[in-house]
């Protein structure tokens, strides 16, 4: 995936306006994360996190996937949405599927937290992603 130094999106389900966001490659954490996946998922998440915080969508999409499955955190279908939802602002080419399958179970009331988590973890640059 080309790198990028700013990228500006809008999420049409999150309605958020458009932001200036640092992309990133994939790194040593991510790789190490998929490599003990199977066998140790709570640490892969948390290699995964690390990546995304640096900007790096495939790692943001593997975070929404961990949290859409309950594979190594619990199962959090608004953390999910958000982690895809940052995926999709990135490029990801997966982000915009997996956040509109998982749109499907959840509340508007759930969507508006996600837009709000959104917003906090991009401003944060990706540090308070809660």
């Amino acid at each position: 995936m080309a790198m990028f130094s700013h990228v500006c999106f809008a999420i049409v389900l999150s309605g958020f306006a458009n932001f200036p966001v640092q992309a990133s490659g994939p790194d040593n954490d991510y790789f190490r994360g998929i490599a003990i996946l199977s066998e140790d998922p709570v640490q892969a998440v948390k290699l995964f996190r690390k990546s995304a915080e640096r900007g790096f969508d495939e790692a943001q999409f593997n975070m929404g996937a961990s949290y859409e499955f309950g594979r190594g955190v619990p199962q959090d279908y608004v953390t999910a949405h958000m982690w895809y939802n940052l995926a999709a602002a990135l490029g990801h080419d997966g982000g915009p599927i997996a956040r509109d399958r998982v749109a499907v179970v959840m509340t508007p009331a759930d969507i508006s937290e996600d837009q709000r988590r959104a917003r906090a973890c991009q401003a944060s640059h990706y540090k308070n992603c809660n």
